[in-house]
């Protein structure tokens, strides 16, 4: 038996990892056509998946209640509100002020990850809609990246006081935990929609009754994303955005 949201999930994943495949295989064979002087006038053929169709027959085995794990919430945190924290750090202090973005960025992704994972109680409260036990140790981790290197401090302070830097590290810390609390509640709820096992694989299905299984036509449309630049300045960030 397979949980349902894997079985959908490696199907999605496997079609995206066909245009993978099919890309690489058109990035190789753009050096052949390159290198030969008839070919080289000739477009270079490639696979362009607009949209993919996947029927699937499974019988529902079990319905399982189970609970958020504190490592599901961990990561989902990380990768929203932790990373707006820092962007918004690097936006309106470490950027006016001329530091070096990428070495605070690496610095503060990892205070901030270490901010969460350190302080067991701060979380369990973060779970409970009370973050802000978990907003202080975030502002501290935040805080001290910039105050206890003297040089830092005196660039971010040229423009602002040091009661405006604090202020606006305590505001984007807050915002962060009150993100963090929403995104546990997120998890929270859909751990306690269950977990559906099911029955996929020819042997499981083979004496199932048809009264009894049940299917999903599954429609995905796969979507082309390229780097671009945005931002101003010496170094601005890249991003993925759809075409």
């Amino acid at each position: 038996m397979a949980d349902l949201t894997d079985v959908l999930g490696a199907v999605l994943r496997d079609i995206a990892r066909a245009r993978v495949v099919s890309d690489l295989f058109s990035r190789d064979i753009s050096k052949e056509y390159a290198a030969d002087p008839i070919l080289e006038a000739f477009p270079v053929p490639r696979a362009d998946i607009r949209q993919a169709s996947v029927g699937l027959a499974f019988a529902v085995a079990a319905v399982n209640p189970r609970t958020a794990r504190l490592d599901d919430v961990i990561e989902v945190h990380a990768r929203t509100h932790g990373a707006a924290l820092v962007q918004g750090i690097l936006e309106d202090l470490v950027e006016p002020a001329g530091l070096d973005r990428d070495a605070m960025r690496t610095e503060l992704v990892q205070a901030v990850d270490q901010a969460v994972r350190a302080d067991p109680e701060a979380l369990r409260r973060a779970l409970d809609g009370r973050p802000e036990l978990l907003a202080e140790q975030l502002n501290k981790a935040v805080a001290e990246a910039f105050f206890v290197d003297d040089e830092r401090l005196r660039a971010v302070t040229r423009a602002r006081s040091i009661t405006d830097v604090r202020a606006a590290i305590a505001a984007a810390a807050a915002e962060c935990a009150a993100g963090f609390a929403a995104a546990a509640a997120l998890v929270s709820a859909r751990g306690a929609a269950g977990a559906v096992d099911v029955s996929v694989s020819l042997r499981e299905l083979l004496d199932v009754p048809e009264a009894v299984l049940s299917r999903i036509e599954l429609v995905t449309e796969i979507r082309n994303y390229t780097w671009v630049d945005v931002g101003d300045g010496e170094r601005p960030d890249r991003r993925l955005q759809p075409e």
